[in-house]
This record gives C-alpha cells, structure tokens and sequence, in this order.
C-alpha cells in the first residue's frame, strides 16, 4: 500500500523522543527531542512542531497521520493530544493487542513494550521469519519470532550506559563512562576496564543467547536483526556464524509498517 502524504512516526523512549517523517515510502529521520516525563500537552506540541519546522514541513505539506510507539506512559495522553492538534487526525497509539500478523498469544501482552511490537514488525516487513531482534537502547531486548510469526519471548537486560552509569551511582569512586566504540577485550586503566566490560559482556550476552534461541523449535536459521543507538558499538564485537543485519531505524520503519495496514 502506497501512503499519498506525510506520515509521521513517533517512538517516546526512557531517554530520547525519536520521530521520523514519511512521503510515500520515503523518510526523513528528524532530531530527537529528549525524554521527559513531566512533559505537558504545550511543551511536546512545541516541540513536535520545532523539529517539523527543521525539517521544512510546511502547512503546504499537511501531515496526514501519524503513529506513536510509547514506553513512557506518562506522557502518553499528552503526547496524543499534541499530535492531534499539529495533525488534526488523531494518532494511532500502538499496542500488542492490535492485528498485526504476528501471534503474541506466548507473551503476557499487558507487559510488552511498543517498542519491541515495532521492532519485530521493522523486522518481519523486511526479513521474513523466524527473527531474532536485539535493541540495544536504554535495556538490551532480544525479542524471537518464529517461524508462524509467534513472538515466542525474550530477554531485557540492562542498556551498556545504564550498566556504567549504575556503577557509577552505587560506587561512586569508579569514574563516570560514556558508552564508545572499544577495540580493548581487556582494559588497562579503571575507565577503559568499564567500558570494554560493558560493550564486549554485552556482545557475548547476545552470542550466547542467540546461539541458544535459534536450538529452539520454529527458530532455526532464524534472521539475527541488531538496531539501537547501543548497536555500533556492539557490533564489531560479535561473533556468531552468521550475517548480522543492522537497521538504524527499525522501529520507525516498523511503525510505517504498521500504519499502512491499519489506514
């Protein structure tokens, strides 16, 4: 289905609010506004409508829907509404409990995040399944579908900053790390000692767990798919007898997804 018109995408994570704007099935990935959880209607519409004006979108080019992944449910409804009054359409919220094509019946659906829904539709749209998904954002998910496209489960472990940053916090005298690209397997100093422990445990954290994940029924050669602002720096550390697929913008291509079979 072609989409005549501009659609944004919207995914609200833990750190940065991620939106993307689509003309048919070309897209313009625009800045990401960060995460607050205080946020109101006024502020979020402001700044929905600031990184719309960067892009040039003007009222000549109305946006003529939008649809949001959320992992923030405080601002969820405020989000809405500031969506629906820059579009005049009300957004589409995205949620497991819609038809999508893939069998959650094996998930607690209450618990399951819109990002991980819009993970693995980015992923099936493109790669067909069995798939495994890891998103290396805030938490490193891995997420399996199988070859009926059931999502089969998972695993949510902590993000490689939130793993620096927690040692950090509860032992202030190890110094404060940003996550980087790393060639250490092993540091030489304190700094370079938590950053290699945190970037190459994270790459043999998902070896393991995709080696084990693709022995399960449904699962064999299934498709391994990394995506996350984590990913660069996790992928030159893997190993796996593999091709290792990296798409950027996965959730908002699964969005988009999404949104062509609903409209």
């Amino acid at each position: 289905m072609i989409i005549m018109g501009n659609i944004l995408t919207v995914d609200i994570g833990n750190t940065n609010i991620a939106t993307c704007l689509w003309n048919e099935t070309d897209k313009t990935r625009l800045e990401n506004i960060p995460t607050n959880r205080d946020y109101s209607e006024g502020e979020l519409r402001d700044a929905f409508l600031s990184v719309l004006r960067s892009a040039n979108n003007q009222k000549a080019e109305p946006i003529l829907g939008s649809v949001v992944s959320c992992v923030v449910p405080s601002i969820a409804k405020n989000a809405i509404k500031a969506l629906s009054s820059i579009t005049e359409q009300t957004p589409i919220l995205l949620s497991s409990f819609m038809d999508f094509g893939i069998n959650f019946d094996s998930y607690d659906t209450k618990s399951l995040g819109a990002d991980r829904v819009a993970d693995v539709a980015g992923a099936i749209s493109v790669y067909g399944a069995p798939v495994i998904v890891c998103d290396l954002g805030s938490c490193t998910t891995i997420t399996a579908v199988d070859m009926g496209k059931r999502l089969i489960g998972g695993t949510i472990c902590p993000g490689v900053q939130m793993s620096l940053d927690t040692l950090n916090e509860k032992i202030p005298q190890l110094p404060k790390v940003t996550a980087a690209t790393t060639d250490r397997l092993i540091g030489n100093d304190t700094a370079s000692s938590l950053l290699s422990g945190s970037v190459v445990g994270c790459a043999g954290l998902i070896e393991k767990t995709v080696r084990k994940i693709s022995k399960l029924p449904g699962m064999e050669n299934a498709t391994l798919v990394l995506t996350g602002g984590n990913a660069p720096y996790i992928l030159p550390h893997l190993e796996l007898d593999r091709e290792i697929h990296y798409e950027p913008d996965l959730i908002m291509d699964g969005l988009f997804e999404l949104y062509t079979k609903i409209c």
